[in-house]
């Protein structure tokens, strides 16, 4: 039987290599996952929940930053000349997205007499979940090392308090496995890093928990140094990571006999533990310490410390030495700031920055669909870094935009067995596109 259609992509249409990624996305039953989440829509429904979302993400790997974008002609014609892509208007998705938003929760703090408020989309939150397993992002035999921070976000919205930066806007706080976000909780502007974050802790291991994601440890800024977290932690049998504030009493605390003199940070520092009970109980925990001569004086010496508190006490049997060295907790901290990077590219590659509706909640399923696009952005840099040499999995979006998205082209034809597509792109750059394509 002949192929009763064709599509050929010309040059008008010059987003083509999303054709792939969706392609690839229906091979994994992505939209299937979706929508047995998100749930059917009328029966007269021209779109499923699922062609929304997902238009959305694909959109917004083509370089769309805002919903209107979708109407640009360059992703209009794109997505036209690819027959398994479907784009529904910006007023529908910014309606569907909205049905999704949960009851916003109200805390008055005690002694500051000041409201906090806080949103949790449990929904999405299972769905992101789920969707990082089904891109193997995530399984369930591993363990991880989450970091949990926060981010602000400008925005003048209805409800848009101001953040300790000045300006309006959200506090949202993330916990990352890796470049994947896990979790979210949105906050409004005026709540400190501090504020509730036991609270958000347990959400985030009840979730992960009932999706058989383990976790061996923690990294935190010194934000969450206080007693409650650490205890809590310390009760689930979580190690942790956690910066420790830098006050005078705690430069006292550490009074270290010997320090071991390192190259660190592209500098030399002194580095050693020191074994205490900062709760003034009989709770015992590690400081790893490290400081270095901030001074610019000749002869003069004026200590910068940094402390990192830590329940890896375990030493190598018959020593005193730890089964962690200082130098490899400094150095696990350290990779904390990896996520600084993720925040990055979050606000900027997949437009937290640009949240677009008027209420949080709103804005929460936008930051936990604009999280989806990531996880299936990082998904298909993985994946096609192992196929050809010129893709590489640390690329900004832009670059991958213009060194994959743009320069493919594609041909669809239509069996009985159903779409399917090649390249017309003939030049070896892209034979191992054509690999990945064609795998089992």
């Amino acid at each position: 039987m002949k192929p009763d259609k064709k599509y050929n992509a010309n040059h008008a249409a010059n987003f083509q290599g999303i054709g792939l990624v969706i392609q690839q996305m229906l091979r994994l039953n992505v939209p299937d996952l979706f929508d047995s989440y998100l749930g059917k829509r009328p029966k007269q429904s021209t779109y499923k929940n699922s062609d929304i979302f997902l238009g959305w993400i694909y959109a917004n790997l083509c370089g769309a930053q805002r919903l209107q974008d979708i109407e640009t002609e360059n992703i209009k014609a794109s997505f036209d000349k690819i027959p398994v892509a479907k784009l529904c208007s910006p007023d529908q998705i910014s309606r569907v997205f909205r049905s999704f938003g949960t009851e916003v929760n109200r805390f008055k703090n005690p002694d500051s007499q000041i409201e906090h408020e806080f949103n949790r989309n449990p929904l999405l939150n299972d769905l992101l979940l789920s969707l990082c397993k089904r891109l193997g992002l995530l399984n369930t035999n591993s363990k991880y090392m989450i970091d949990y921070d926060g981010t602000t976000i400008p925005a003048e919205k209805f409800d848009c308090k101001h953040t300790y930066k000045g300006f309006l806007g959200y506090s949202p706080a993330v916990s990352m496995i890796g470049k994947i976000p896990v979790n979210i909780e949105a906050r409004n502007g005026n709540t400190s890093a501090s504020y509730k974050i036991k609270e958000a802790l347990e959400d985030l291991f009840t979730r992960l928990d009932n999706h058989q994601i383990k976790t061996w440890a923690i990294r935190m800024d010194a934000a969450s140094y206080q007693k409650e977290i650490i205890y809590y932690l310390q009760k689930i049998g979580k190690k942790f990571f956690i910066r420790v504030h830098n006050t005078e009493e705690m430069k006292d605390d550490f009074k270290i006999a010997s320090w071991q003199t390192v190259e660190l940070h592209g500098r030399t520092e002194e580095i050693s533990s020191v074994e205490f009970y900062p709760f003034n109980d009989n709770n015992k925990f590690r400081f790893v310490v490290s400081r270095y001569n901030k001074s610019i004086q000749p002869n003069e010496i004026e200590y910068q410390y940094r402390g990192i508190i830590t329940n890896h006490f375990e030493k190598i049997p018959g020593t005193v030495n730890y089964e962690m060295s200082d130098l490899d907790v400094i150095a696990i901290y350290d990779q904390r700031g990896d996520s600084e990077n993720n925040f990055r590219d979050l606000l900027n590659d997949f437009n937290w920055s640009r949240v677009p509706f008027s209420d949080m909640n709103a804005n929460l399923v936008f930051l936990y669909v604009s999280a989806m696009a990531k996880c299936i952005y990082e998904y298909t840099l993985e994946q096609l870094s192992t196929y050809t040499p010129f893709i590489r999995d640390n690329y900004r979006l832009k670059i991958f935009i213009a060194r994959f998205i743009k320069p493919v082209m594609l041909h669809w034809e239509k069996s009985p067995n159903g779409w399917k597509v090649d390249l017309m792109n003939l030049h070896d750059t892209f034979a191992g596109l054509r690999r990945w394509i064609t795998r089992e």
